[in-house]
Parts: structure tokens; sequence; C-alpha cells
């Protein structure tokens, strides 16, 4: 693990120098800039090894309460609640008997996954594991296998008969039209050029909505996944 960090949190490895250039067209630079610099932490600052506290890892530059929560649990076998979409979609038709959980994570799901967690670490990561498997595989969004579920018979929504979700209407998330998707755009038009590009034909990459692709560049820039010189703009 120690080694791979060190690999990462080399200025060749994408997320430093060339960020943009492997995730160009997939609209994720940003995870691949957090992602060294996440390396560059730990090789810097904890001997190259990967934090088995959570507190510790939630101090890595672009890791949050669910991935440190998940790498605590999975790789070091340490007890915290895991709640990922599928955790949360169990759990609310399990005991909340409904179809789905709530937009976004309350203080009630917290509690509910906290009294389900068994206490001994090593259990306790073996159904966080499970548990996202579950909703993952069989109790999942749109076709549940309740007939495989292994838990069927403790489910309070098969036992209320399945009703549909009665709640606000599910969002997906959407991609096209959005700030990440020109951004996209326009790392894949520097990507794809052999030096640097002139900024005006580099806007024009995003015709449809010139203010957003001042907006995307703009972010580029102060991100640092672009940089710009007398000749133009380049990776």
């Amino acid at each position: 693990m120690g080694r791979l960090a060190g690999a990462l949190a080399h200025p060749g490895c994408p997320g430093g120098g060339g960020a943009g250039r492997g995730r160009a067209r997939l609209g994720y630079p940003r995870r691949a800039q957090r992602l060294h610099a996440a390396a560059t932490a730990i090789r810097d600052e904890h001997n190259g090894e990967v934090p088995t506290d959570a507190a510790a890892l939630r101090g890595l530059p672009g890791v949050g309460e669910y991935t440190a929560a998940a790498i605590a649990s999975f790789a070091h076998g340490r007890r915290h609640v895991v709640l990922d979409t599928n955790v949360r979609r169990v759990l609310a038709r399990l005991e909340g008997g409904q179809a789905f959980a709530p937009a976004s994570v309350t203080r009630a799901e917290r509690e509910r996954a906290e009294v389900w967690l068994p206490d001994e670490p090593a259990a306790a990561a073996a159904w966080a594991a499970a548990s996202m498997e579950l909703g993952a595989l069989v109790c999942t969004a749109d076709n549940p296998d309740c007939g495989r579920c292994p838990v069927r018979a403790h489910c309070a929504w098969l036992a209320a008969g399945r009703p549909a979700w009665d709640g606000p209407p599910r969002v997906g998330q959407a991609y096209a039209g959005t700030d990440r998707q020109c951004r996209g755009v326009l790392l894949g038009v520097l990507r794809d050029a052999e030096g640097a590009v002139p900024r005006d034909r580099l806007l024009a990459a995003w015709s449809a909505d010139p203010v957003q692709a001042e907006r995307a560049l703009a972010s580029l820039l102060a991100d640092g996944l672009v940089r710009s010189d007398a000749d133009g703009l380049r990776l």
C-alpha cells in the first residue's frame, strides 16, 4: 500500500503533472487531482502508509466521511457505519418499510444503521460489506429479488406488500449540459492538441453557452488542471 501511495504521489502520475490527460473526456479530472494530493499527503505525513484511523483518513484531501469509514472498515476491519446508496436502501426497506431512503442522510438513518452494526469490529466490517453487496445484487432499486433475500422474513417493506415510493421524485444525476461536461470537453481539446491552444479556439469547443465555457475554463485554471502561457492554453 505504501509503494502504491508513493507511485501515485509521483509528479508524472495522472493527477500530478498530467491530471487532465487520462480522464479528460470522463469529466473526472478533479478526482485524479485529489487522488494525487491524498497520495502525496500519505507519503509526506504518514510515512507512505495509508492511515487506519477514520479521523486521520478524513484529514486526507478529497476523503469525506463515507470514504474514510469505508476504508477503515473494509481495509482495516474497524467498526464504522458505512452508508452508501445500497446500504441506505436495504435499511429503509428492512426496518423502515419504505422503498427508498430520503434524498440525503438523516440522523434517524445514522441511528438505525448504528443499531444494526455488530459490536465486534470484525463482524461489523463483515456486516458493512455484506449489506452493501445485498443492496447492489439483491435488494436493487428497480428489480429487487426478494425471493433470494436472506433477511426477507424480517423485511418490513416486503411484509407490507412492497408499497410504492410516495416520497419526492427520484432524480438521477445529470451530466449533459453540466459544468462537469463542459470542463471535460475543454480538457479533451487540450489533450488532443500537440501544443498550446488559443483561448478563443478552446472556448469555441463549447459554443452552446459561452458564459458557461468561460466559467469552466476559469475553474480549470484555478484547479491547476490547465496552464496559460504566451502561446495559449495547455495541460
